[in-house]
């Protein structure tokens, strides 16, 4: 509060953090969220969390639910330099099935 007049609960109705969220810039959860401001009281030495704020964060972790689906999608140029750099196999070890360039291209010919 002493530098920017906001508290712990402001910052996730600020406009700054409103504007990353809808732009998915935001990479975790709406649950993983929750949770950082359930936690968020027991940051301090020697604190603790609740059993059941473990317990939480356990299930969110191993159902790999702490991730927003829709974060960080990649551009093709993205995509293409990461290639270029790693390879397709570790693009879609790290980033799943590969999207197709070509389809992505048709797709934006037909908005223009």
């Amino acid at each position: 509060m002493e530098y920017f007049q906001m508290s712990w609960d402001d910052i996730f109705n600020h406009e700054t953090f409103l504007t990353a969220y809808d732009a998915n810039y935001i990479w975790y959860s709406d649950q993983t969220l929750e949770l950082i401001k359930k936690a968020y009281p027991y940051c301090k030495p020697f604190g603790k969390p609740a059993p059941e704020l473990i317990r939480e964060a356990e299930e969110i972790y191993s159902t790999k639910s702490y991730k927003r689906p829709n974060a960080f999608q990649y551009s093709d140029e993205d995509r293409e330099k990461f290639i270029a750099l790693f390879g397709e196999e570790k693009w879609n070890e790290y980033f799943g099935k590969s999207r197709s360039s070509s389809k992505l291209k048709i797709f934006k010919d037909n908005l223009i």
